[in-house]
C-alpha cells in the first residue's frame, strides 16, 4: 500500500502493466466473456460464438473447475431436452432480463413463453 493524494493505492503489475487500486475496491469477476473487443454482443446468449475456447466460465490452466465437465454436461443435456419439448420457446416479451451479482453473473428470474 502506497500514498497518493492522501489515499492508500495498491499498486500491482499484471502481464507487465502496472494497475493501481484505490483501499476499498473490489474486483469484478463478472465481467470476464463480456468484453467487446473479444466477444460481439457479449451479452447475448449464443452457445455456438466462433470463439468459444476463449470463454473463462470455468477457469483456465491451474485454476481450472474440477466440476467443469460435469457441469458442461448438465447444461448440455438440460437445454438440448429444454429446446426439443418447446421448440418454438422464447423469451417472454415486455419482461427485462437484468443480470447482477459480483462474483457469478447471474439473472433472478427468466421468463420465457413455451408457445407448444
Amino acid at each position: 500500500m502506497t500514498k497518493l493524494g492522501g489515499r492508500e493505492i495498491l499498486s500491482i503489475y499484471l502481464r507487465a502493466r502496472r494497475l493501481l487500486f484505490e483501499n476499498g475496491t473490489a474486483a469484478c469477476i463478472t465481467s470476464a466473456n463480456h468484453d467487446p473487443k473479444q466477444f460481439r454482443d457479449p451479452d447475448r446468449f449464443d452457445p455456438h460464438r466462433e470463439n468459444l475456447a476463449s470463454i473463462l466460465t470455468f477457469g483456465r490452466n491451474a485454476h481450472m473447475c474440477l466440476g467443469r465437465n460435469l457441469a458442461t454436461r448438465e447444461i448440455d443435456v438440460a437445454l438440448r431436452v429444454l429446446c426439443e419439448r418447446f421448440p418454438n420457446m422464447e423469451l417472454a416479451p415486455h419482461r427485462e432480463v437484468v443480470f447482477a451479482g459480483t462474483q457469478f453473473r447471474t439473472c433472478e428470474e427468466l421468463w420465457v413463453r413455451l408457445n407448444r
